[in-house]
């Protein structure tokens, strides 16, 4: 229902600090499964309490599903994604 009413108002879906959620690697992307399927756009790979094993399977999992990712203005990490062709929202 939340990303229904997201897409209604005109807005980006978005899994925000999804290192926070206590799943493993493969539970995690059968929950990730899940909101792909009912109309995920996109999810937060880059968080400062993310370690870089966690931005790694984040950004992965972003391009198996086709997922946007929010990126900050930080050059270096935007940069690095828009190498590996991930799709980004830049936000200020």
């Amino acid at each position: 229902e939340a990303i229904e009413l997201i897409h209604e108002a005109g807005g980006v879906a978005v899994l925000a600090h999804p290192g926070l959620l206590k799943f493993g690697g493969w539970e995690f992307d059968e929950f990730l499964k899940r909101l792909v399927a009912c109309g995920l756009d996109g999810m937060e790979c880059i968080y400062s309490r993310h370690n870089s094993k966690q931005v790694k399977m984040f950004v992965e999992l972003a391009e198996k599903y086709q997922l946007v990712i929010p990126c900050t203005r930080n050059m270096f990490v935007r940069d690095y994604l828009l190498q590996r062709g991930v799709n980004l929202i830049i936000t200020v």
